[in-house]
């Protein structure tokens, strides 16, 4: 199953360590965040990886000889799901995804090898303790959930802070059949949203 690495965005809060690297290849604990990353999923016996880019992305092409490159060109003006999408050839078998400016535990990639849900998401929900001291990256900003139970409810970054579940840290993991639906579900929307004149 491919491991989609979602790393298109220039990072521009964290310059200047930014300027002249992707912002995945910061240095944390003596080690990239790629790196730790990839240590994840390859404790878990997954190592096919698609490398989604934009910034900087001939920097990863040189490093990182294995991945299976795409670029999104027009990363500047888009967003992560456009991003993901650059890869949806890569999703029939079912796919894992992640931002790649994330830190987790192996653990967390195991859990989702273990779960039975067709799409199934990791939520940090001790995240306000992390954010404490952020000054760049204020709780507003986070990709906050609700949940019922293991159900995902309700997932933006408008949801008040006190009444979220916790945070999407970015990393998920969809089946055959998930990504099935969710592909169905983006056409059905995009479609939608192209008729009611929102791209013109």
């Amino acid at each position: 199953m491919n491991v989609i690495l979602i790393g298109a965005g220039r990072g521009s809060r964290l310059m200047p360590l930014t300027e002249n690297q992707p912002k995945c290849f910061t240095p944390i604990a003596g080690k990239r965040i790629l790196d730790w990353t990839l240590d994840a999923f390859r404790k878990n016996g997954l190592d096919h990886f698609v490398f989604i880019g934009g910034y900087l992305i001939r920097h990863v092409e040189k490093e990182y000889p294995s991945f299976h490159l795409i670029e999104n060109t027009d990363w500047e003006r888009n967003n992560i799901l456009f991003s993901l999408l650059h890869a949806r050839d890569r999703m029939a078998q079912g796919f894992y995804a992640t931002y790649t400016d994330t830190l987790f535990q192996p653990d967390a990639v195991s859990r989702l090898k273990d779960s039975p849900g067709d799409i199934t998401v990791v939520m940090d929900t001790r995240w306000r303790e992390r954010y404490r001291f952020r000054s760049q990256h204020p709780e507003k900003d986070a990709e906050k959930m609700v949940t019922d139970g293991s159900r995902v409810t309700r997932m933006s970054r408008e949801i008040p802070p006190p009444e979220a579940s916790g945070e999407f840290t970015g990393v998920l993991r969809m089946t055959q059949a998930g990504a099935t639906r969710f592909l169905e579900y983006y056409d059905k929307l995009y479609r939608q949203l192209a008729d009611d004149g929102v791209f013109a």
